[in-house]
């Protein structure tokens, strides 16, 4: 019979595992928040310091992480931020330019 206590590890392994199945960054932070807190009852119910300690510290990362995501896709969807590879690329076509002489109006 499992108690609540290890239900609640179960359920924060499970989510562990699910991070590494996803490709989108707002997903696998949000399930790294719940994972977080799971192991969070799990330690505290059962006084694992470490594992406490660790997800204690993990779980304000992961909210701000999860914070810088939510604002860089709603940038990139407005058309507001290109993304990184967007912005290298132009990047690189005006240094080529630069370095052939061409000059744009400012």
């Amino acid at each position: 019979m499992t108690t609540e206590s290890e239900l609640a590890g179960f359920v924060a392994s499970a989510l562990v595992l699910i991070t590494f199945t996803l490709r989108d960054m707002r997903a696998l932070r949000l399930t790294a928040i719940l994972s977080n807190v799971a192991f969070i009852i799990y330690a505290s119910t059962n006084w694992l310091v470490p594992i406490l300690a660790l997800h204690l510290l993990l779980l304000p990362i992961n909210v701000c992480r999860l914070r810088e995501a939510s604002r860089k896709s709603a940038s990139i969807a407005e058309g507001r931020v290109p993304n990184r590879a967007t912005q290298m690329a132009i990047e690189a076509l005006y240094v080529a330019d630069a370095v052939r002489g061409k000059r744009y109006p400012t």
